[in-house]
């Protein structure tokens, strides 16, 4: 308010101005003080509000434990590091000159670095850059439903699963219903989100172009067996003829980094790879598409010609390159990885049964066996309680989720449904995920915040 600060003004037109932009400093300046002393109070900083706008700008949170690694990662001190430097390169990378050098360079290391963590042949074997992961399943979807109409068919068939994500279920729904471009069959799951694999070869028919299965699944963090998977596709394709070759699509953005993942033994045609689950920035992915599936990719977007002609429109070279370190990162100690995030599974859930009132019933969500799960998350209901009021509850000390933030809002637990369980049981579920940055004190001391909240709920 320009009068607070001013008052009634009577001088020249110059004047009057230089005073209103005096105001309007001291008022952004007033705004982030009082914003900062919010900031610590809640965080119990006193009235520190310098200290409070550097962990603001850090992005930590003094007051709680993140522990909502499913839906998305702190993003890695190197790579923050490196973002920085990035903002000072601000050339074209299409551009020939000196400016362009630099960003292409930054570029071309992402994709390689890419390629590699997920085994990649990066002379023969396609990364494209786009997006976020959404963009990335429907480009798949898009480009394998064009190619086989090219070839000859009029409806595509596309075969799934009914725990798939969002991005592949939705994406479906509408090239089917909407502009009735293809045909799909989701392939039902058991009780512990594991595909039924007959149903699977049952499900492929001649006009089959695409089979798009999740690897992990991102509620219950079940890892599908693509062993079998390939297998069935393999003995599809063996006695089909070279143009109507059946292609396999995975989605990766929850396995990178917390399982081995390699896309050609896998036996995969696409991959979507995603920078936020791995501690890179929000806004950034990447397609994989095999040597042999190249020419029959569909630009996603047309214009200048980037992304090798696939994906038009300049790249976002701080993200990629952000990307292509925090995926080397990620994979660079996989196997000692993976066991510290089994030691704080372990950890979490003997706390939490420990913690836990005998009258609480705790249901595992997911495979019984745990290499069939990833190790980073657990997902458990407690019959009769309201796990969203629990987490919102606690929500100012611990970060946790009832199921993936991509259904929140709407209408979610479709994974649950799928796995036969209870609406209950739905209700009542958490989940719980930790990573690179989260130490083994702070996922006990979260089960025991969960465990009196569920035990105050039940009373």
């Amino acid at each position: 308010n320009l009068t607070y600060f001013v008052g009634p003004f009577k001088g020249s037109f110059a004047e009057r101005h230089n005073a209103q932009r005096c105001a309007l400093t001291h008022t952004r300046v007033f705004r982030r003080m009082r914003l900062c002393e919010a900031i610590s109070w809640s965080q119990g900083l006193g009235s520190s509000s310098s200290t409070a706008c550097r962990t603001m700008a850090s992005g930590r949170h003094r007051h709680g434990v993140y522990l909502d690694y499913m839906a998305t990662t702190p993003l890695r001190k190197e790579v923050r590091e490196l973002m920085i430097e990035l903002l000072e390169s601000h050339g074209n990378p299409s551009s020939s000159h000196a400016w362009g050098r630099k960003p292409r360079e930054v570029l071309e290391t992402a994709r390689e670095q890419v390629a590699a963590a997920v085994g990649a042949d990066p002379d023969d074997d396609g990364i494209f850059f786009c997006s976020c992961g959404t963009e990335a399943d429907q480009w798949v979807l898009w480009s394998s439903i064009v190619s086989a109409r090219r070839r000859g068919l009029s409806k595509p068939h596309i075969v799934s699963s009914a725990v798939e994500h969002p991005a592949v279920l939705k994406n479906l729904e509408f090239l089917a219903n909407e502009l009735e471009m293809c045909s799909y069959t989701l392939v039902a799951v058991d009780g512990e989100g594991l595909l039924d694999m007959n149903a699977l070869d049952d499900a492929i028919s001649d006009s089959t172009c695409l089979v798009s299965i999740l690897h992990s699944n991102n509620e219950v963090g079940s890892i599908q067996d693509f062993a079998r998977i390939k297998s069935i596709v393999a003995k599809h394709n063996a006695v089909r003829a070279e143009e109507t070759f059946l292609a396999l699509h995975a989605d990766l953005a929850q396995s990178v980094g917390r399982c081995h993942v390699g896309v050609r033994g896998l036996g995969l045609d696409y991959a979507t790879i995603v920078g936020h689950k791995m501690g890179a920035p929000k806004g950034v992915a990447a397609l994989y598409v095999a040597g042999r599936q190249r020419a029959s990719l569909v630009p996603l977007i047309h214009g200048g010609g980037q992304e090798m002609g696939m994906r038009s429109g300049t790249e976002n070279v701080m993200l990629c390159g952000a990307f292509g370190l925090a995926i080397e990162l990620a994979t660079a100690n996989l196997d000692a990885d993976i066991e510290d995030l089994r030691r704080k599974r372990d950890a979490f859930l003997a706390t939490l049964r420990d913690a836990l009132p005998l009258q609480a019933t705790l249901v595992m969500n997911g495979p019984s066996d745990p290499k069939a799960s990833l190790p980073n998350m657990v997902s458990f209901s407690v019959p009769g309680v309201e796990a969203a009021s629990i987490i919102a509850e606690v929500g100012d000390r611990v970060a946790v989720s009832s199921g993936s933030a991509c259904h929140t809002g709407k209408g979610g637990g479709g994974v649950l449904h799928a796995m036969g369980k209870t609406e209950e049981g739905r209700r009542g579920t958490f989940r719980v995920s930790w990573g690179f940055a989260s130490v083994e004190e702070d996922v006990v001391m979260a089960a025991r915040i969960l465990a009196a909240a569920i035990s105050d709920a039940l009373h």
